[in-house]
């Protein structure tokens, strides 16, 4: 994503489109016709783009305003000389408004229409799998499970094999939360109108959505930023915008100093892996303090970072002795990450929670450090300085205590109720990563991919977000940049080495390009 883009609910978007009516005396034909026309020009480059496309062009529409679009892009695909076939789920008496209108200009310039008026009719329709399909049927807003004749065709289309392109949303996909009541259009590209829905932009459902094209019809800008709109996509011109500026007559003094604390036995690699990131990501000082038996293997694996062995317990973790050296360690510091790799040792724990409790750094917060400030959250009822907690869904699911199953089911609203109540930035680590600030906003990302799923990217990210809060940046575009930056290097190592075979460390080493990529 380019550009700040908001994503909305159905109520949202309805309240824009009836804005832009009643406010700035758009007439709902004007738009319907804008909508239709915008969406045959992203469907005619569809099909030019199709080897040899020797099938029909077939335009399913349902009764309401999104049938409406349908009508408007059947009319100018005839007009342009492809041959379509035109479909109604019901009959001409049910369309009314701007849907109608449309239906009868359509029928006017000498097209044909096929009502589907009983499901002997469905029953005879032959859709091939060199056909293209414009799914016209439903639009923003379903409740419930599709049912009856529109479930029929739907069924119909997604067994057919052929390329679908869903107008607004696919037909039977929820426009506000990512998980299915019943069937669904699984549609090759969508033309979404206006502004992506919540469903389009989360990994749950987004299968469905194929490729997400952003229509634009004519709503006034305004609208379409509305600070009203509390969820937003992470663009490029966000982090571009946020991006640490460095001096050019500054010294290692001036470009922020992180402090980590981090490892275990058997862990150390996640330690290695936080403090290299948030060294990539641009500061001057990165200090790692780890139990003292596993020193000698940071610095092996960090030249250039400054390791402070710690005191430790007969496990090799951090011991609660290492407090006071941590104190000195973040003396100078600018934040503080604590989590990657330190075990669940009682010990570790008590000091994991002491460091929660007291320090006064900006505090990222990740894996062990999230699954021991889940057996007692309330610490943080007295946090007064600004904290960012980065779980994976698992982690998360122990911090609030609900099930993984309901935290997938609505992730922007568990993420975004954990942030208000105990004012902190959570960045919720999933496929579509969820960043949430305290005052209810949201920023969705939708880079990344499988070849992520791997352990240590974790430790990465925390280490990206925590390099970055050091130099000068607020927490929350420290959140938004990291998040980025991570997924796109990401994006890199699986173009490079393949999602199969890319590892973490295959991430670490394409943090440069992506940040020289973004900045470009």
């Amino acid at each position: 994503m380019e550009k700040p883009c908001k994503v909305v609910t159905a109520e949202q978007m309805r309240e824009i489109d009836q804005i832009t009516t009643q406010k700035f005396g758009m007439r709902g034909t004007m738009l319907m016709e804008n909508a239709g026309g915008a969406c045959t020009d992203e469907i005619e480059q569809f099909v030019q783009h199709q080897n040899s496309f020797k099938g029909k062009i077939k335009i399913f529409c349902g009764t309401g305003n999104n049938g409406g679009d349908g009508f408007v892009i059947g009319r100018y695909l005839a007009n342009r000389g492809y041959e379509i076939e035109q479909y109604l789920i019901g009959t001409m008496s049910r369309l009314n408004g701007d849907a109608k209108e449309h239906a009868l200009i359509f029928l006017n310039y000498g097209n044909k229409l096929i009502e589907l008026d009983d499901e002997s009719k469905i029953d005879h329709i032959t859709i091939n799998q060199d056909d293209i399909i414009v799914d016209a049927i439903l639009g923003n807003g379903i409740k419930g499970a599709i049912t009856g004749a529109i479930l029929n065709v739907v069924g119909k289309i997604n067994a057919s094999g052929a390329k679908v392109i869903a107008i607004d949303i696919p037909t039977g996909l929820p426009t506000d939360f990512p998980h299915l009541i019943g069937d669904a259009i699984k549609a090759t590209l969508t033309l979404t109108i206006g502004l992506p829905k919540i469903s389009e932009v989360l990994y749950q459902t987004k299968k469905w959505v194929g490729e997400l094209k952003i229509v634009d019809i004519g709503f006034p800008k305004d609208l379409l930023l509305s600070k009203e709109i509390k969820t937003n996509l992470i663009s490029k011109t966000d982090v571009v915008q946020y991006f640490p500026k460095r001096r050019q007559d500054g010294h290692k003094g001036d470009m922020g100093n992180v402090a980590i604390v981090a490892g275990s036995v058997g862990m150390t690699g996640a330690a290695i892996l936080s403090a290299r990131a948030a060294f990539l990501s641009g500061p001057g000082f990165v200090k790692l303090g780890i139990p003292q038996s596993l020193n000698e293997i940071a610095e092996k694996n960090l030249i250039e970072i400054l390791t402070f062995p710690l005191a430790q317990t007969s496990e090799q973790s951090l011991s609660i002795h290492a407090y006071d050296g941590i104190k000195k360690m973040s003396k100078d510091s600018s934040s503080l990450l604590i989590g990657p790799g330190l075990s669940l040792n009682i010990e570790t724990k008590q000091l994991v929670k002491k460091i929660i409790g007291e320090c006064h750094l900006p505090l990222v917060v990740d894996a062990d450090g999230l699954n021991i400030l889940s057996e007692n959250i309330a610490i943080l009822e007295n946090n007064h300085r600004p904290i960012i907690l980065t779980p994976h869904i698992g982690e998360m699911s122990r911090l609030i205590k609900k099930s993984k199953e309901e935290i997938l089911n609505d992730p922007i609203k568990y993420a975004t109720s954990f942030a208000k109540k105990w004012k902190a930035i959570i960045v919720l680590k999933s496929a579509s990563t969820i960043v949430a600030d305290p005052e209810g906003n949201i920023w969705v990302n939708v880079l990344g991919n499988d070849g992520m799923a791997k352990a240590g990217s974790g430790d990465i990210l925390a280490g990206l977000i925590a390099g970055f809060w050091a130099q000068g940046v607020e927490g929350i575009q420290a959140a938004i940049i990291g998040t980025w930056i991570h997924s796109m290097a990401g994006d890199l190592a699986s173009v490079k080495k393949g999602k199969n075979a890319m590892m973490a460390t295959d991430i670490l080493d394409a943090i440069p390009e992506a940040i020289k990529t973004t900045l470009a």
